[in-house]
């Protein structure tokens, strides 16, 4: 090729670069004319959405570096975006960055709460609370609080929690971490072979050699909600801590361990009543217990100082200390059979019925000194009582007599409140029932003059009722038995002196008319009767004496 032929290709070959060069130039001009015509917002969000790409894409690849440098970025250009939050710390969870992860979590929670996401948190926080478990951390929650002696049973480690609590020893396995969630994907392995995979083996393996010993699958199972628990309070989440303390004695109600931790954590959150109550529950599961035992030693000295303390106010009629002194005594010993009756007494001075009624079911029913059933089943029949005069007071027959049958229900033989009943039967006119309820409070309590007039009283009516059917002979076995009860009531021997002048006794119906004129003069129409029967008897005894005179003639 001649030298002429070489320079015009060469001169060619240049012409062509300069050309594309010039096209690149121009494209990337006019993509940088369109970027400016863009709105500023819309530039931003197009950077974030290539971002969240390029980061999700690494997650992909498992490249979570990248995946977190890309997600950062994103945050930085759109900070209250929960999703972003939440991405950010699912990469951090793959690289067992555990705290950083909990972090983020809790932000994207705080930006829109997700249950997928608290569930994710939890488990991070189970994870985190195990190693601290591992590296003998334990927890300080009662430090400075009124039960800190109580701190040392807080400083488990993983023998005493897989021998003492849990009586189990846990093989070597493969495991895969338990979630709260079925929905969420669980987290990364533990490492094969460390004792948090032993424990975790333990929680989700069977054991055969020590199925006897675990008696049922409930038993494994309240320890599993123990041992997040116990997890959560190392990484000072007592609120997650109680909800699996609460799923561990649903599943065990007489899980001991779980009782005892819930009322320490109670006790930390400042709430003393509510942990005595439920160490109160752990004693009666198990109460030679060492820490029940150490329980009792700080309680039941104060509650009987504080109730001796009460009594003596109570007999100066100091009740308003009195409540305060019950109010302390029940949060240092809840469903106290004492304290109880004690403010149930004052309630029902106070005429507060029901809330005294509460008070001793309460007692009834949470009762723990035999020796006191007695006083406690008076006290509930005589608020029934009580409660049924009310109502009897009001005209409300048909109430009182149900809290009258209440009363008896705990004090069947009283005669007062079955007394009461028979005056409600008698009110609605039930002469019958009346009738029986007295006789039977008669047979209790033998001769008194209220219960022998309500008697007569029935008799009576019982009699007039007769006698309004012209069965003089009944009627007049009602009337001779009221006035066996009541001997000094006018009206019934007025009644009976009319039964006996449909029965043509006179001289019987005279006496008793008699009588009842001498006690009730003010009667004068039972004076007007007698005269005239008197008359009437006169005139007939004259008429016999003269037929007779006539018939010896």
């Amino acid at each position: 090729m001649s030298d002429t032929s070489k320079s015009r290709s060469k001169n060619t070959s240049y012409h062509k670069e300069n050309t594309v060069s010039l096209q690149q130039q121009s494209t990337l001009q006019n993509e940088a004319n369109k970027e400016q015509n863009k709105p500023y917002q819309q530039i931003i969000n197009e950077r974030i959405q290539n971002r969240l790409n390029d980061a999700r894409s690494a997650i992909q690849k498992k490249d979570y570096y990248s995946a977190i440098n890309g997600f950062t970025k994103v945050i930085f250009l759109k900070p209250n975006q929960a999703e972003t939050y939440k991405e950010l710390g699912d990469a951090y969870s793959q690289i067992n960055d555990i705290s950083m992860a909990i972090m983020l979590y809790k932000k994207a929670n705080q930006l829109s709460y997700s249950l997928i996401t608290e569930d994710k948190m939890k488990d991070l926080l189970f994870r985190k609370g195990l190693m601290l478990l591992m590296q003998g951390e334990y927890s300080d929650i009662l430090e400075g609080s009124q039960y800190e002696q109580f701190a040392r049973y807080l400083r488990y480690d993983v023998q005493s929690i897989m021998q003492k609590i849990y009586n189990f020893k846990a093989p070597p396995q493969q495991i895969q971490i338990t979630n709260a969630s079925s929905e969420v994907p669980a987290q990364q392995e533990a490492p094969e072979g460390s004792q948090e995979q032993q424990i975790l083996a333990g929680l989700n393996e069977s054991n055969n050699e020590n199925k006897a010993e675990q008696n049922d699958e409930k038993r494994k199972r309240a320890f599993q909600h123990f041992l997040r628990a116990y997890c959560y309070v190392l990484t000072y989440h007592k609120s997650y801590a109680l909800e699996e303390l609460d799923l561990a004695i649903q599943k065990d109600n007489k899980y001991i361990h779980a009782f005892l931790l819930k009322g320490k954590l109670l006790w930390s959150l400042n709430k003393y009543a509510e942990g005595n109550e439920i160490f109160w529950k752990a004693e009666n599961i198990f109460n030679e217990h060492p820490e029940v035992r150490d329980f009792l030693k700080i309680i039941v000295p104060k509650a009987d100082e504080l109730l001796k303390e009460t009594r003596y106010l109570l007999v100066q009629n100091q009740l308003d200390r009195c409540l305060v002194n019950v109010k302390k005594g029940l949060e240092l010993f809840p469903n106290n059979t004492q304290f109880l009756l004690i403010k149930a007494f004052i309630l029902r001075k106070q005429g507060q019925y029901e809330n005294s009624l509460n008070f001793l079911l309460l007692a009834f029913h949470t009762l723990r000194d035999k020796s006191l059933e007695f006083e406690v089943k008076n006290q509930i029949a005589l608020t029934y009582n009580e409660m049924g005069t009310v109502c009897f007071n009001r005209n409300k027959y048909e109430e009182a007599i149900a809290l009258f049958n209440e009363s008896l229900q705990f004090k069947p033989n009283d005669w007062g409140v079955i007394t009461n009943r028979g005056d409600c039967y008698r009110m609605q006119n039930r002469i019958d029932d009346a009738l029986k309820d007295y006789l039977k409070a008669h047979k209790i309590i033998g001769d008194k003059s209220e219960l022998n007039l309500r008697v007569s009283m029935m008799r009576n009516s019982r009699g007039i009722v007769l006698f309004n059917q012209k069965r003089y002979d009944k009627a007049l076995k009602e009337f001779n038995e009221a006035i066996k009860q009541s001997d000094q009531v006018a009206q019934y021997y007025q009644n009976r002196a009319k039964c006996y002048v449909e029965m043509k006794q006179m001289q019987e119906a005279i006496e008793d008319y008699i009588q009842c004129y001498k006690l009730d003069p003010t009667n004068s129409e039972v004076g007007v009767i007698v005269n005239k029967l008197k008359q009437e008897s006169i005139l007939k005894k004259k008429d016999k004496y003269m037929k007779i005179n006539h018939a010896n003639n």
